[in-house]
């Protein structure tokens, strides 16, 4: 600071300090002696940044992928103002960024000094900008005028206003002052950046920006600043790139720079400069940041580069029946007649898994069903089932999804030594009558939310719950016969249960009123049944309540020591209940036991 007072007090100046930076203003009479306007860069100097892109390059070519993301996070908003000086269109440019740095990332190893990458780089950016003008002619204008009809408030309608007045007028300014400008607050006024990126002297980076000061008038030139701001690329941006490592018929293995994309997300893939028409889906996390995906058409090959196109609600649209059959068929195990027992009661006596098979589980959010995956997984070194888990999501649960996905350690990945998870997006997903409909999984679990609201965990519903082990009749002749009477109880007794006004109120989010519905009703359908009635109804609620469980994972929750319970103690509980051995019982006492 004590140089800049000086200058001033030589030149007569006043001195303004603007983000890190002091800005001289010189009276007319000085303007002759030095430059128009002086500045003192704090950031890092031009020497310090060209040191450490040459080390990230260096790092890169070593096989250090980090080096690579701080190298995109480092240039892509000077690649960014570099298209938008020749597009006009912040969309656009920033496709014509994520295309660049695809290839960079594919080509750098052929870049013969490091010190020639600002140059490079345009180079890149340039030739994508062209290929877009022959594709189509950039209309940002009508773009934003577009959006001017979205606007809302007044306020809003002005900012909108202002934003298209002044890209319009940069549109107009000569190319070097539209370079000076863009880049200048692309890259947080960082002069020396912009200079080591453009290969100019500082001094005309200086200079042209105070003649675009001047072009643009001094208002609109202050507005550039906050404009340019919002349009910066953020930090996840360099983590959207990678590449194709294998392909398998429509299932296809990624590398990503960094863990941020997640399952359901959509994958564009590219190879060289054509963009592949099939879009990817993740649907499973692999190891060191690979994912595993879906693909929705062909061909797609190995070593294509890739980048995230879209979320869920993008990713949602591109699939269809035929996909999951494809996905479910290619993904197969070592199949085995022999029925494995898991120690959950519910599954072992509803739905009984055998070795390799693919399970489906469905419902909607807020019905226990990671917690049941959980303690599936938990108890895994006891079933050893190599099983394949496709959890089913709907668009609506699939960000409550992706966020448990990255808060749960227990589900932190998706591959385990004899299980491996699956997620997938269905619009159909919570729905019992497409569970019936699905042909290509062994076996089907579908949780009923008002299982959940009676807090009868798990809450898998085994009037829509189904197992290719007993269609194929390969459980034991008593396991049937005892299974076969189960349904026939519940069904008559949910007959009876049901209470139309407690339906609509649960269906209206109305839990309290619903639950104090379901109480009254209950005592009052009671006393006007049959005795015969009575005891279907009794025995019913009594097999329901015998079928939860406290789970191992859920302990700390609950309250409650986990429970595993093998299949012959889980039939000759079903068999007590059937025969009426436990009608003096309380429901009550029936909960939260083994056997």
């Amino acid at each position: 600071m004590g140089v800049c007072k000086t200058v001033c007090k030589y030149f007569q100046c006043k001195i303004i300090k603007i983000e890190r930076k002091h800005i001289f203003f010189f009276k007319k009479n000085k303007a002759d002696l030095v430059a128009r306007a002086l500045v003192c860069d704090c950031t890092k100097h031009r020497e310090d940044i060209e040191m450490e892109i040459t080390h990230w390059i260096e790092s890169t070519r070593a096989g250090d992928p980090h080096a690579f993301t701080q190298l995109v996070v480092h240039t892509q908003n000077l690649a960014l103002g570099y298209a938008f000086s020749y597009l006009g269109d912040f969309h656009r440019a920033q496709d014509v960024v994520q295309e660049t740095f695809m290839i960079v990332h594919e080509k750098l190893h052929t870049l013969e000094s490091p010190e020639a990458f600002p140059g490079w780089l345009r180079r890149i950016v340039h030739h994508r900008c062209m290929r877009v003008f022959r594709q189509k002619k950039p209309a940002p204008v009508e773009d934003l005028v577009e959006d001017l009809q979205t606007a809302k408030t007044e306020e809003a309608l002005q900012r909108k206003q202002e934003h298209a007045y002044l890209l319009e007028a940069i549109k107009r300014l000569p190319e070097k002052h539209r370079l000076a400008v863009t880049l200048y607050y692309l890259k947080d006024q960082s002069q020396d950046e912009v200079a080591s990126f453009l290969g100019w002297p500082k001094t005309k980076v200086n200079n042209t920006l105070h003649e675009a000061r001047n072009l643009l008038k001094r208002r609109l030139f202050a507005m550039a600043a906050d404009t340019f701001r919002e349009q910066r690329l953020d930090e996840e941006f360099a983590k959207n790139i990678g590449e194709v490592v294998r392909v398998r018929g429509r299932l296809v293995d990624i590398q990503t720079l960094e863990e941020s994309t997640q399952v359901f997300d959509l994958i564009g893939s590219r190879a060289g400069d054509k963009e592949r028409m099939p879009k990817l889906i993740a649907i499973q996390r692999l190891e060191d940041g690979r994912l595993r995906c879906v693909s929705t058409g062909k061909g797609v090959q190995a070593e294509d580069h890739i980048f995230r196109a879209g979320g869920v609600e993008d990713a949602q649209p591109l699939l269809d029946e035929t996909l999951f059959h494809q996905i479910a068929h290619q993904i197969r195990t070592q199949k085995d007649d022999a029925i494995v027992e898991t120690g959950i009661k519910a599954l072992d006596f509803f739905a009984p898994l055998s070795q390799g098979d693919r399970i489906g589980i469905f419902g909607k959010e807020g019905v226990g069903r990671a917690v049941f995956l959980m303690e599936l997984l938990h108890l895994q070194s006891k079933h050893r089932g190599d099983f394949q888990v496709f959890f089913y999501s709907t668009r609506w649960n699939a960000h409550g999804t992706q966020d448990m996905l990255e808060h749960e350690p227990a589900l932190s990945r998706d591959v385990h030594p004899h299980m491996q998870t699956y997620w997938l997006l269905h619009p159909r997903a919570a729905d019992p009558m497409y569970v019936e409909d699905v042909d290509y999984l062994d076996c089907k679990l579908y949780f009923n939310p008002l299982k959940a609201a009676e807090g009868l965990w798990p809450a898998v519903d085994p009037l829509y719950t189904t197992s290719r082990a007993v269609q194929d009749g390969r459980i034991s002749s008593r396991h049937a016969t005892l299974l076969q009477q189960a349904h026939e109880l519940l069904m008559q007794g949910r007959s009876l249960t049901q209470d139309p006004v407690y339906l609509e109120w649960f269906a209206l989010d109305a839990r309290e009123q619903a639950k104090a519905r379901q109480l009254a009703f209950i005592q009052e359908q009671y006393q006007t049944l049959e005795r015969e009635e009575r005891q279907t109804f009794a025995r019913t609620r009594r097999l329901e309540r015998y079928m939860t469980q406290p789970f191992f994972v859920a302990e700390s929750f609950s309250q409650m020591p986990g429970i595993s319970v093998s299949l012959e103690e889980t039939l000759c509980g079903v068999e007590a209940i059937l025969n009426g051995e436990f009608d003096e019982t309380e429901e009550e006492a029936l909960m939260w036991r083994g056997a």
